[in-house]
């Protein structure tokens, strides 16, 4: 009888212990992207718990070629400790530009000395972060330049695309319409191109979006989207001082137009879109004349009434705003305008402070970088992100001059600094117009 028993305590104690993993591995967080951007890193972090109460040697396989193992917060290193216990493994996704365009499969497999290794499959594809370049305001092509982990345009670059006359590409942007990526391209002869984009960054398929105005009738300068009750594309025209709010199809192309002639604007040459701390969106139109607008949206996305000057007073005296962007740094948000200037090499580029109804301070808008700006004239201006750092790319172009294109850290009070061009040696008689990434 007391063998029964003993024999059965032994098996109910087996049964517990092996009812619980020895050793388990969770995660990670976040989920593996099903694609990642070269030169980009992204730290994902496995959880490893250890259910044995003993020490376990322990060794990661599996990983090359674009991810690496790195130190996280609660490492494991090469042990785990006696149980119970939890640590972390963690993983740098870094793929390189010699993997665009490919997919990367591969199991990590983390031995612990037990039976059966851990393992996880790691599955994704590869794209490059594209900047794509107007050269000059009557050009068939959009360069595309492949951008690096420090945010510099590379040294070469492919055409994105060519199509057919009139042959006046101007800015240009991307919009996602129905979890599809199209470029549009704006003529400034009174076209509107709208083109579908190869796995390469390469476009194909670039056609004339219905329901414009037509050639000769407008001359779009600056385009963008937003969302309201439905996505718009909203584009102005320098020469008529109109602005128009363009309605989507399920494919991207444009469907009918509203056109607002009585926003009270002057010679509007971008238009940009930023929502307020009061989270009301805004829409902003860099103004020639000298003046920012500010436009009140409604939620089905037409104007609400006429544009105001903004700031209200203590705006720049002698600016020619071409261009706005936003951008929140330490929980501050910030317009930087491009000031074309009045003559060569007088231009700036200003950041101004918002308040909470989206309006600029008054007296707010500060010339930036404070020193050793170069003498330029900002023509337009575009924020990114790379690699956890934020830059701002200015176009610096003045009529028939040869232009430049600029990348400036933005530092922690939202301030440029050591702007630098991009590439280092652009082609000859480059005229550059616009900015735009994906």
């Amino acid at each position: 009888m007391k063998q029964t028993v003993a024999f059965g305590m032994i098996w109910l104690f087996c049964s517990s212990a092996f009812a619980i993993a020895p050793v388990v591995l969770s995660g990670p967080s976040p989920a593996i992207s099903s694609l990642y951007t070269a030169n980009t890193s992204n730290i994902v972090t496995y959880t490893v718990n250890n259910n044995v109460p003993k020490s376990l040697p322990l060794s990661v396989t599996g990983i090359s070629n674009g991810i690496q193992r790195t130190t996280v917060t609660g490492d494991c290193g090469n042990t785990l400790s006696a149980g119970p216990s939890t640590c972390h493994i963690g993983l740098n996704i870094n793929p390189s530009d010699g993997q665009i365009g490919s997919a990367v499969s591969q199991t990590l497999q983390i031995d612990y000395q037990g039976r059966t290794p851990l393992t996880s499959s790691i599955a994704f594809s590869v794209s490059g972060l594209f900047a794509y370049v107007t050269p000059n305001l009557f050009s068939e092509e959009i360069d595309q330049f492949l951008v690096d982990s420090q945010g510099f345009l590379s040294s070469s670059f492919t055409q994105a695309t060519q199509t057919t006359s009139p042959l006046s590409f101007g800015q240009m942007t991307f919009a996602t319409v129905n979890g599809v990526q199209y470029a549009y391209i704006l003529d400034a002869l009174g076209g509107v191109f709208w083109c579908s984009i190869h796995g390469d960054g390469s476009f194909y398929n670039c056609l004339s979006a219905s329901s414009t105005p037509g050639l000769g009738s407008w001359s779009p300068r600056g385009i963008s989207f937003a969302t309201f009750d439905n996505q718009y594309a909203y584009i102005v025209d320098a020469n008529s001082a109109n602005v128009f709010q363009f309605f989507l199809d399920s494919t991207g192309n444009f469907s009918q137009y509203i056109l607002y002639s009585s926003l009270g604007v002057n010679a509007p040459n971008n238009i940009a879109f930023a929502t307020d701390s009061n989270g009301e969106q805004q829409s902003y139109i860099a103004d020639a004349s000298g003046i920012v607008f500010l436009c009140q949206m409604q939620s089905n996305g037409t104007f609400l009434s006429t544009c105001s000057p903004t700031p209200s007073s203590g705006a720049p005296s002698s600016w020619v705003p071409f261009s706005i962007a936003f951008n929140t740094v330490n929980g501050i948000q910030y317009a930087y305008v491009a000031d074309n200037g009045a003559s060569v090499g007088t231009g700036n580029v200003y950041r101004c402070t918002l308040n909470a109804d989206g309006s600029f301070q008054n007296s707010s808008c500060t010339a930036t970088p404070s020193s050793g700006a170069p003498l330029w004239n900002p023509y337009y201006i575009a924020i990114k992100t790379v690699n956890a750092k934020t830059y701002a790319y200015v176009i610096d172009q003045v009529a028939f001059n040869p232009g430049n294109i600029y990348r400036c850290p933005v530092d922690q009070n939202g301030l440029l600094t050591d702007c630098e061009l991009t590439p280092t040696n652009p082609p000859t008689n480059w005229q550059p117009t616009g900015i735009a990434f994906r």
